[in-house]
């Protein structure tokens, strides 16, 4: 008898630690990344100056996207960007070597300007492409919405003579539910 209420009794804890143990794998499922990219225009300029621009609104598609990893926008509980990367798609061989400093923030309709990417002192030698420093705020109200925008401003310290044509690359990482998970 009391052989029988010992294994139940480790039968019981081993099912609990493997329940346990599985969770882990199940809640990694909920975690993923969804990429956009936009493009944006920096016009040539004669004068060293500060300058803002605005990208063309980001189609979220967010219903879809978070339908296909099995969950909906009221079941995010976080989003963080990644990975924000710029780069010189026109003219050829242009480098950012004219930038000294750049900001980027995240609009949407109804919600405050939230800066999300950054580099300062940028140096001359950096090339066509810069990966930013990024914020580790959430920013699933904005990827929740069905469109946002990327403000960019930007310090020079060199003119430009030509309009230079930026790519804009990000990454946000996804923690939702999925399947009530």
């Amino acid at each position: 008898m009391h052989l029988e209420f010992f294994m139940k009794k480790i039968y019981f804890l081993s099912s609990f630690f493997i329940f346990l143990l599985s969770c882990q794998p199940l809640k990694n499922l909920t975690i993923f990344d969804i990429d956009y990219k936009t493009e944006t225009t920096i016009k040539k300029s004669l004068s060293i100056i500060p300058f803002s621009i605005a990208t063309p609104n980001v189609k979220t598609d967010s219903e879809s996207t978070f339908k296909n990893k099995n969950t909906s926008k009221d079941l995010i509980d976080k989003i963080n960007v990644k990975k924000m990367v710029l780069e010189i798609k026109s003219p050829d061989n242009s480098d950012f070597s004219f930038l000294k400093d750049i900001m980027l923030s995240i609009a949407a309709e109804n919600l405050d300007d939230l800066e999300i990417a950054w580099k300062k002192d940028i140096n001359d030698n950096v090339g066509s492409v810069i990966d930013l420093e990024v914020t580790d705020k959430d920013i699933k109200e904005y990827i929740k919405k069905d469109s946002y925008k990327i403000k960019v401003s930007a310090t020079t310290d060199k003119t430009i003579a030509e309009d230079h044509v930026i790519s804009v690359n990000s990454t946000f990482t996804v923690d939702a539910k999925v399947l009530g998970l």
